[in-house]
């Protein structure tokens, strides 16, 4: 995603981080900030779209969705329909720059939302309101014209890392001691002075002296019952970072982002390149047993909890006197439906104990702890094998970006596939999708081409499964599929036949056709 100038690549750098030491309180509040704009945006957005269906709505007729849809794309022609439309985005437009003048946000913060807003309302589906949870948040600072590296220790006002010993990467010499420092968060302004969140950041790599920074982001959302800090900063390489170094004759790879069970596991993608070389991108069996683990565990959760609720109202009724706290959780207990309220209501007993509540309280603090303890064990299991796929994709992407000089992907929008295909897949499949990630395979394969400055040829995805290598016949095939027999006599995987198609419709320049 380059800056303005498509000779520039841009990188993000990830750095973990412990809690922060100071400025907490107006990080949350900024966060909290954050979410009204967005919630406020939205409203503004959903009333926008109500207002164009009124306008549209004398010129669409007929009973039949596609009538419909043809109507509507008439009345979108009309010189008075779209001078209405024109008017109703200039009135949005106007509220929205009041919404962003009113707005205590941060500038930078405001900033991101507006873009993401903006992002979000060009897409077909209406944005959602967000609720606020004081446990995960974001905050966003930039530097529109670049900041240089060396600035970032020190001589600006939004975001500043204290230095670390020279030789702190030292692959003899590396140590986690070394890697951690103080970084500084610019949360707002007081008086025209910052206002910094701090905390500790672990450096586990240095950033590029030659590059500029253009974006930071801190984040932090929740693991278990533990909160998990990241800084990423977003920097601009320099243009001959974009250089192709593909030499001549090095060979091409093309990879088919299909989703299916196999014996061996789940594979995700299939990858055939010119040189020969064929092979799977599975995700073995003992990773998918992790991935169901974690599943067994939120089960045996939710059974706990349903089983206490039902004890805890069987005390409350059979004690009768309880405080009015307990009896108005009393009264809502059989509505809830997360464990989280549960607890809190322990953590509250705790603190306002009473005459009698010996049995009640024990039980509901056993069952707390006992929660706690499955919920930490669930997060961190999904976290770790969550992890371990990433690197599996980086690791393989990493070895494909060094043997081959250009990356064929077929040029599709997973989110539309997955849309389009909602409600004629079964829950299992659907299942697979998510854990086949097919979106990191597919992000990690490009940057890892970008990064070793290849060539990446997005090329259109038109029949490439449904069309025989061999004979060039096409016929209806279904997603589920995994090998057919065409007519020809040819028996082909149908993940490798559409790489083959692939391969077929580049050019030995590497150019799209």
């Amino acid at each position: 995603m380059p800056y303005g100038n498509r000779t520039c690549s841009v990188r993000a750098y990830t750095y973990g981080c412990d809690p922060p030491t100071s400025g907490l309180e107006e990080a949350v509040e900024q966060s909290r900030l954050r979410n009204q704009l967005w919630n406020n945006l939205v409203e503004l957005e959903l009333t926008r779209r109500a207002a164009a269906e009124v306008v549209l709505a004398p010129y669409v007729q007929g009973d039949a969705e596609e009538e419909r849809r043809a109507s509507r794309r008439a009345a979108l022609e009309r010189a008075e329909v779209r001078a209405d439309l024109r008017e109703l985005a200039r009135e949005t437009y106007e509220v929205s720059k009041l919404i962003y003048q009113l707005s205590d946000c941060y500038w930078g913060n405001y900033l991101d939302v507006v873009h993401a807003w903006n992002a979000a309302r060009s897409r077909r589906d209406a944005p959602r309101f967000h609720g606020f949870d004081p446990g995960r948040g974001k905050l966003s600072v930039r530097w529109p014209k670049g900041l240089p590296v060396s600035r970032v220790r020190g001589g600006n006002t939004q975001l500043v890392i204290d230095p670390v010993p020279p030789d702190t990467w030292d692959s003899r010499r590396k140590r986690r001691k070394q890697q951690r420092t103080l970084l500084r968060f610019r949360v707002r302004s007081q008086d025209r002075r910052p206002v910094w969140v701090e905390l500790r950041v672990y450096l586990h790599r240095p950033l590029p002296e030659e590059a500029l920074i253009r974006q930071a982001h801190l984040t932090w959302r929740r693991l278990g019952a533990r909160i998990r800090w990241q800084v990423s900063i977003i920097l601009e390489m320099p243009k001959e970072e974009r250089d192709w170094v593909v030499r001549a004759g090095d060979p091409s790879v093309a990879v088919d982002l299909r989703w299916t069970r196999r014996k061996g596991g789940l594979r995700a993608g299939y990858i055939v390149g010119e040189d020969g070389e064929e092979r799977e991108v599975l995700l073995p069996n003992e990773w998918l047993r992790g991935m169901r683990r974690t599943q067994d565990i939120r089960s045996i959760r939710d059974r706990n909890f349903n089983a206490h609720r039902e004890v805890l109202a069987q005390w409350i009724d059979a004690t009768g006197e309880v405080p009015e706290w307990l009896g108005d959780a009393r009264r809502h207990l059989p509505r809830w439906r997360s464990p989280t309220r549960l607890a809190v209501l322990a953590l509250k007993w705790r603190a306002a104990r009473f005459e009698g509540d010996e049995e009640g309280y024990n039980a509901l603090e056993e069952w707390r702890k006992r929660d706690r303890h499955l919920l930490e064990y669930e997060a961190n299991l999904r976290d770790k094998l969550i992890a371990r796929r990433r690197e599996t994709y980086r690791v393989l992407a990493a070895w494909l970006a060094r043997k081959y000089g250009t990356l064929i992907l077929e040029d599709l929008d997973l989110r539309g596939l997955a849309r389009r295909r909602k409600d004629q897949r079964t829950s299992t499949a659907g299942y697979y999708r998510v854990l086949a990630n097919p979106s990191g395979l597919r992000m990690a394969l490009v940057n890892a081409f970008e990064r070793e400055r290849k060539r990446v040829a997005m090329v259109s995805a038109r029949h490439t499964s449904v069309r025989c290598a061999g004979c060039g016949r096409a016929e209806p095939l279904e997603f589920s599929v995994v090998e057919r027999k065409c007519v020809c006599g040819l028996i082909w995987d149908v993940a490798r036949n559409a790489c083959l198609n692939l391969l077929e419709q580049l050019e030995p320049s590497g150019v799209r056709v």
